[in-house]
């Protein structure tokens, strides 16, 4: 069992607009993905050296999740909910597209997490971020940083 993921992120941005709190609206995040305190070391090492890339464009996010055992990427279109998900494991291929209650109910795990604000603070990308440890219903605990210095227009 996954006892902790931790998701650091390093952050490229590019800026539509300037306010006093900067909107992040169309840049990129690249999370480096480690697993901590797992007792499964066969799932740890199909983590080892994972990525995870994030853009955003206005209301549309494609995320790629790169690991050892193959590649997903998530297309997500917030104004009407839709997504598609792409998966590539070996010779293997996979397209599901999803509509809003769909793509809902897939993530249905990840609503109402516990967070756990903890005082450890660094610089990314010259942000101030903070790291908390969110847990979610099935136990999976995520510590990620993140900075009250960006306000995200869309929210996924």
């Amino acid at each position: 069992m996954i006892k902790y993921i931790l998701l650091s992120g390093i952050l490229s941005l590019f800026f539509i607009s300037i306010q006093a709190q900067p909107v992040f609206n169309d840049g990129q995040i690249l999370y480096s993905i480690n697993i901590v305190g797992s007792d499964n070391p066969t799932y740890v090492s199909y983590f080892k050296d994972a990525t995870m890339k994030l853009y955003i464009r206005g209301m549309q996010t494609r995320t790629e999740l790169k690991t050892a055992l193959g590649n997903t990427i998530t297309i997500y279109d917030k104004q009407t909910g839709n997504a598609v998900i792409l998966n590539e494991y070996g010779d293997q291929k996979m397209m599901v597209k999803m509509n809003k209650e769909q793509f809902k109910l897939a993530n249905k795990k990840y609503e109402n997490p516990s967070i756990e604000y903890l005082s450890e603070t660094k610089m990314i990308h010259g942000y101030k971020c903070s790291l908390t440890r969110v847990k979610f219903s099935n136990g999976n605990v995520f510590s990620v940083y993140y900075s009250a210095d960006l306000n995200f227009h869309n929210n996924y």
